[in-house]
């Protein structure tokens, strides 16, 4: 019994390093820094109403578009609560790329090039996402809802 576990964990250690770690993220290729920009709590976007006025101000959005800042993250933008299923797509800048930190995570997103982000839009879950996050990017970042 003892030779089998012994065996068991020499496997799992033999697997774990032929296993290449991920490669660290190339920051040096972008405007990126892990800090929220100096405005951030004053340029937030309540698009669901629940942090002060209506619930239903913008209940028939058919889009948001984002002006993605490079260098710092954007204040929280909040999605209208009508909006349960949703994608999110970069318009087609070559050298755009986006990083989003969901609200109650205390990591921000790894940064994903035009190309890669819009590449499958459904490998993305946007329906068990927070739907408040912050931005940080180049380029213009498209929201727009599925149920609509």
């Amino acid at each position: 019994m003892l030779a089998i576990i012994a065996f068991t964990i020499v496997g799992i250690y033999k697997i774990i390093q032929q296993t290449p770690p991920e490669p660290p993220q190339d920051t040096t290729r972008y405007n990126y820094s892990p800090l929220l920009c100096d405005n951030a709590f004053e340029t937030e976007k309540d698009y669901d109403g629940t942090w002060g006025g209506n619930h239903h101000d913008y209940d028939n959005l058919t889009h948001i578009d984002v002006d993605l800042q490079e260098g710092c993250f954007s204040g929280m933008i909040k999605l209208p609560h009508t909006w349960t299923d949703w994608r999110m797509q970069l318009l087609q800048k070559p050298d755009s790329w986006v990083s989003i930190w969901y609200a109650q995570n205390p990591k921000a997103g790894p940064i994903i090039p035009l190309l890669k982000f819009n590449q499958d839009p459904t490998t993305q879950d946007w329906t068990t996402t927070p739907q408040a996050f912050r931005l940080e990017g180049k380029g213009t970042l498209r929201i727009f809802p599925l149920n609509k």
